[in-house]
């Protein structure tokens, strides 16, 4: 069996772009609120 394992159909491909901008704009505040904790404890 050298068939490639595919994705489960109901499971989408990409994202819905309303839920890939929440998710990114909840990246960037926790990657902001990380940095800002890093460089507070830091310095």
């Amino acid at each position: 069996m050298n068939e490639i394992p595919t994705v489960p159909t109901y499971y989408p491909a990409k994202p819905q772009p309303r839920e890939r901008a929440w998710r990114n704009q909840r990246g960037k505040k926790t990657l902001l609120s990380l940095t800002l904790v890093w460089h507070g404890e830091e310095t």
